[in-house]
């Protein structure tokens, strides 16, 4: 186990010990009554059957985007070849990330003309005019490469929207967000009873820490203002 998958499990233990204690702290609350017959309230019920949808349809919408990643880029193999005014040329790759690989891109070429105009300096010192059309000449072509990397960035989208993979990326970012937010009402619900306690607690147990489950910082704090009284903001 390297030292990246030690850092992560400890902090998956942490959250998890995290929400243990919160849940024991919620069970032992002096405020709160006893609900009869345990019965969990009606909000909190809908809650979190409104989770568990949300939860399918992440997954759902999840194995939908890999199922048309995998399609697309069987016909397509990822990597699309920027043209350079300078000569050779510079690789885009559009694969997992495509705005990681923009910017590597973009980057990239960059570097490329820098290190170009930094070689004008030498010359200025011979052939001041020389070096400046150079650097005009330079610049000129710089532009023009990002140029043909946006179009080129443009057109792999638009094959993307053509073949219904954007689609499916669309689609799983929009059923993570409801996902979150839905888990979300269930952190900031205010139990009043033991049975409302005892079945939030559980369902956190049962469900943070899983696939995609970890509760962001911003989360932890919408739990511990479900245990304060109202108007408490942090």
């Amino acid at each position: 186990m390297n030292n990246a998958q030690t850092a992560n499990r400890a902090e998956d233990m942490n959250r998890r010990t995290m929400i243990t204690g919160t849940a024991a702290i919620a069970l032992s609350a002096p405020t709160l009554a006893n609900a009869a017959d345990n019965v969990v309230s009606p909000e909190l019920a809908a809650l979190i059957e409104a989770h568990k949808a949300a939860f399918a349809g992440s997954n759902d919408a999840l194995d939908h985007e890999q199922s048309s990643e995998g399609s697309y880029f069987a016909e397509n193999n990822g990597v699309m070849t920027i043209d350079l005014s300078v000569g050779g040329a510079q690789d885009f790759h559009t694969k997992n990330d495509i705005e990681r690989g923009l910017y590597d891109c973009r980057d990239a070429i960059a570097r490329r003309y820098d290190a170009l105009q930094s070689q004008c300096g030498p010359i200025a010192k011979i052939d001041k005019p020389l070096a400046e059309k150079a650097r005009d000449v330079l610049a000129k072509g710089k532009a023009r490469d990002l140029r043909r990397l946006r179009a080129a960035y443009r057109s792999e989208m638009a094959d993307r929207e053509a073949a219904g993979y954007a689609q499916a990326v669309q689609a799983r970012g929009a059923a993570f967000d409801a996902e979150r937010d839905a888990l979300n009402a269930i952190l900031a619900f205010k139990p009043t009873t033991a049975a409302d306690s005892d079945a939030k607690g559980r369902y956190l147990l049962s469900t943070v820490g899983g696939r995609f489950c970890d509760l962001a910082s911003e989360q932890v704090a919408i739990l511990f203002r479900s245990m304060t009284v109202d108007g408490v903001e942090s």
